[in-house]
């Protein structure tokens, strides 16, 4: 097998103590097993493929409920509390890696290369995943089982080595560079109302995502009497793995897509709707092109531009890669729990090398799922990837993270789509908390969206996120649906709690607590 063997470390190689600060990201439970895709893929491949030194950071989950902490800005990480993961990239690898990739990418020939590699890596990711979804893993030999699962492990652990750390590090510095490229161009001062105005034209990224591509496609099949089953069939085969996610393993189905379809046809001013869609792109380009006209912007805000527009391109490819890859991954070991005659949902709780030693003969540790069950830390760094369980896990946590009691009239982040709205604060680290929680006109408060969040976004007056930039999923898809969204605020999911109203200013990148 050519799986990573994981390397248990007697502790987490990272520094303690507030000397080294975090880029943090919470999302809901994403257990061992699931994760160990993205954190094979990065110490194993990430070097290799972007051509920077490997980020330190961190994981951390726990199944019970979880001791009240908050994030002071302090490497890669993942810790996850109850319904609540914590991962973390080192913000000083953060800025290190940006700055590397702009000074590489600013040469035409070596964006092209770049992106080719992306390219190469996403598509085999995808194929490798995309094999399984039409085998009959029950008529699989062992072995073949095992094949199966190295093949859709080892080239997706790829894709999730180049893309992973490359969007978030894109996420966290685009935004600032971007900004001083337009402002060199402009005799407007950083901050001012004519700047924030321009730039909020400029910068939206010219790129419909999946999202808008099966609305159009379930609109024109709504408008088409005829096509209701033929278009039901045709949205799932393109689009039934849109609702797959860390968390969540249940992708659409036929009646899904059929349902959609009879919703929309009873549905006033689809027309219009649909005509706003097809002019999506268009209407971003026009506005683009007007401002270049006005303040003669050079050759050099285009590049940066044309890479903006990329990089929203590949945030929807590593949404896919991601979801693909791990459905796959979760229907291999399905197949394997019932072999060993054991419950699907411990073996959640193992990570990817253990589960294959398992199936090979190996002892099931039912002590050590019950430690993992009330918590789980893994890291990363060059000395290899450290795992703790248990108590252990906990007390790792809570000593690099500390308590934040520091209170806040408002938070600012970045205006990512465009509107002012007011409603009650519902805080959900992830999509099974938002089930239970949204309700038509509240203010979506979280980490960060994914694929999943949309049908709850639909319900949203305002999204707020802890995380993102331009190109993130909360900020195109809110965009799209016309919702108003602050992205990058760091700190909104600490500070805003469950029925605190709130103004969102996405006009400013501001939110106003107006009563807790």
């Amino acid at each position: 097998m050519r799986l990573m063997k994981e390397r248990i470390l007697p502790d987490s190689p990272l520094k303690k103590g507030g000397v080294n600060r975090w880029q943090v990201y919470t999302r809901g439970t994403i257990h061992p097993h699931r994760f160990s895709i993205a954190l094979t893929g990065h110490f194993k491949y990430s070097a290799e493929l972007t051509g920077q030194k490997l980020a330190r950071g961190f994981y951390f989950c726990e199944g019970s409920k979880a001791p009240e902490a908050k994030i002071t800005r302090r490497k890669r990480g993942h810790f996850c509390e109850g319904p609540k993961l914590w991962f973390a990239w080192r913000e000083e690898d953060v800025k290190s890696f940006g700055n590397f990739i702009y000074r590489k990418l600013r040469s035409p020939k070596e964006r092209n290369r770049y992106f080719s590699k992306m390219d190469l890596c996403a598509k085999n990711a995808i194929k490798a995943a995309e094999k399984i979804f039409k085998k009959d893993l029950s008529r699989c030999l062992d072995d073949q089982l095992l094949k199966l699962y190295d093949s859709v492990f080892e080239v997706g652990a790829r894709a999730h080595g180049i893309f992973n750390i490359d969007i978030d590090v894109f996420d966290a510095v685009f935004d600032n560079f971007l900004r001083k490229q337009v402002l060199k161009e402009l005799s407007f001062s950083a901050g001012s109302p004519e700047f924030e105005e321009i730039y909020k034209e400029l910068a939206p990224p010219a790129h419909k995502s999946y999202i808008l591509d099966e609305e159009e496609a379930a609109i024109s099949a709504a408008l088409d009497p005829e096509r209701t089953d033929a278009g039901a069939e045709k949205l799932f085969e393109k689009y039934w793995w849109i609702n797959l996610g860390w968390e969540n393993m249940k992708p659409h189905n036929k009646e899904y897509f059929l349902k959609a379809i009879l919703k929309l046809r009873k549905k006033k001013g689809v027309e219009v709707r649909l005509k706003k869609i097809k002019n999506h792109i268009k209407d971003l380009e026009t506005k683009r092109r007007d401002l270049f006209i006005k303040y003669n912007f050079s050759s050099n805000i285009n590049y940066w531009l044309e890479f903006l527009d990329k990089y929203a391109h590949y945030h929807d490819v590593r949404k896919e890669i991601q979801v693909k890859s791990l459905y796959a991954l979760h229907l291999i070991m399905q197949e394997m729990a019932k072999r060993l005659k054991l419950d699907a949902a411990d073996l959640e709780w193992l990570w990817a090398g253990e589960l294959i030693e398992l199936f090979k003969g190996g002892n099931f540790d039912k002590a050590e799922i019950g430690k993992r069950k009330r918590a789980v830390w893994a890291s990363v760094s060059q000395r290899g990837i450290g795992f703790l369980s248990g108590e252990k896990a906990v007390k790792k946590f809570r000593d690099e993270i500390t308590v934040q009691n520091e209170k806040f009239g408002e938070l600012s982040g970045f205006g990512a789509s465009r509107g002012i709205a007011r409603g009650r604060v519902k805080v959900c680290f992830g999509i099974a908390e938002a089930k239970k929680k949204i309700r038509k006109g509240d203010i979506l408060v979280c980490g960060m969206t994914t694929p999943d969040f949309v049908l709850i976004m639909r319900k949203c007056a305002a999204i707020v996120t802890d995380e993102g930039g331009l190109t993130c999923h909360a900020a195109i898809v809110s965009r799209e649906l016309g919702i108003p969204c602050i992205v990058g605020t760091k700190i909104a999911t600490q500070i805003l709690k469950d029925g605190d109203l709130v103004k969102v200013d996405a006009e400013k990148g501001l939110v106003k607590i107006l009563k807790h």
